[in-house]
């Protein structure tokens, strides 16, 4: 009884204790993640037949693993831990190097399928919404600089921690495992626990007076939080930042710009940040729109209230966890304009909202849900297209370590390298 309570005085503004909903079937869910591959592949087709390593894959995750081994997963990068890749990395490390970049490919392809695979069996999601979340992973705005690679798959994966936060009460000592399991990698893997875990003591708070598990599942995720706060707090410090205080920089970064890059596209977005007189009108319009959303919102029901209120909060937290980076320059975060990765996550949440919003609502609100829907679908055509990246010829650099002992080879994006070793050596050698 203790634990309704709490849920129940929670609930105003949480989706806890929603009713289970009926499941898709299983022919469904396989159709539906052919199709995701589908549309990877028709977002990238040359990365399915000659993937590239990208940034951090080479010098950090290859090159640290061969050289440190399994001791790698402990090595921090950016101020925090990224277990999962280095996982991966290390896994690839049993192949032979002329595999790796099909290796971090399949593993980064993988990693997407899993993520649509969990959202498609979220219990309190009707089924049409276990089909259109999982579809919000790969049609979500941007350049898809997220995709294929490792270096930026904890954008990806850090999707399910509000997920998991908020999900279904724990049934099982086996249920347990699996959950714990999943949270230290992925909260060993990316920063983001520290923003989302707020939720995790909110889950705490609902089901407190439960089964033990549920007190168990909060420490692991404290104790990954904590783990990941000291190494951020340890990693060094670079040079001095000064807050920006101009406020229409603010304005433009937090609220035009985003809005832009979600509904307008790349196109009308991109002449908004050139022509002032065009991003007032621009500004005008999406306000407009977003008063009408405002309105429709907050005379809906309270049970659509509470999820929308959920999938909205959780993209703002986003968002903040992005600006923290660039409190300094805050414009330098611009969707299609070289920050895409920083807008996936806040994206993909506002979706997940205007989607819940089409479904739930009927009349003018549900003709208004499908008006912004078909703007993001418009916007994400757009830059649907992820740009070719330049062939490393990773094969034929392969060939000349094996002859030579030692080889450079340039990765993407332009100006990253990896140096490789026949026998790999500690660089203290």
């Amino acid at each position: 009884m203790q634990t309704s309570s709490n849920a129940s005085r929670l609930s105003p503004w949480l989706p806890l204790n929603l009713p289970i909903q009926a499941d898709i079937t299983w022919s469904s869910r396989v159709i539906l993640l052919l199709g995701i591959t589908a549309l990877l592949f028709f977002r990238a087709p040359h990365e399915f037949v000659s993937p590239q390593l990208w940034g951090e894959d080479g010098p950090i995750f290859l090159a640290q693993a061969r050289t440190h081994g399994i001791a790698s997963i402990a090595i921090p990068h950016a101020g925090y831990l990224h277990v999962l890749p280095r996982m991966l990395a290390l896994t690839a490390t049993l192949f032979p190097l002329e595999y790796v970049p099909r290796l971090y490919f399949l593993f980064a392809v993988s990693a997407v399928l899993l993520v649509c695979c969990f959202l498609s069996f979220i219990p309190w999601l009707p089924p049409q919404l276990k089909i259109a979340f999982p579809l919000t992973v790969v049609l979500t705005p941007h350049y898809g600089e997220v995709f294929f690679t490792l270096t930026n798959i904890h954008w990806i994966v850090a999707l399910l921690f509000p997920f998991l936060a908020l999900g279904v009460p724990i049934r099982s000592t086996s249920h347990l495992t699996r959950l714990s399991i999943l949270i230290v990698v992925l909260a060993l893997s990316d920063p983001f626990i520290l923003f989302f875990y707020p939720l995790f003591f909110i889950r705490r708070l609902a089901h407190r007076g439960s089964e033990r598990g549920e007190g168990v599942f909060f420490l692991v995720a404290t104790f990954c939080a904590c783990l990941q706060a000291g190494v951020l707090l340890a990693a060094p410090r670079g040079a001095a930042k000064t807050f920006d205080t101009d406020l229409w920089h603010w304005l433009e970064a937090l609220l035009l710009r985003p809005v832009a890059g979600l509904f307008l596209g790349k196109e009308v977005a991109l002449l908004g940040y050139t022509s002032t007189p065009v991003f007032i009108l621009i500004g005008l319009a999406l306000g407009l729109f977003l008063c009408t959303v405002l309105y429709s919102i907050i005379t809906t029901t309270p049970q659509n209230r509470r999820i929308l209120l959920f999938f909205f909060s959780v993209s703002a937290i986003a968002f903040t966890a992005a600006f923290l980076r660039s409190y300094d320059r805050p414009l330098v975060f611009a969707p299609f304009y070289g920050a895409d990765r920083y807008y996936y996550i806040p994206y993909a949440f506002m979706i997940f909202g205007v989607l819940w919003f089409t479904h739930t609502v009927s009349g003018w609100r549900k003709r208004l849900g499908f008006a912004a829907c078909f703007l993001i679908l418009m916007s994400s055509v757009s830059v649907f297209q992820l740009p070719r990246r330049l062939d490393s010829h990773w094969t034929d650099h392969i060939k000349q370590l094996r002859e030579q002992g030692h080889v450079r080879i340039p990765i993407n994006p332009p100006g990253w390298s990896v140096d490789l070793y026949e026998t790999p050596t500690s660089p203290d050698d």
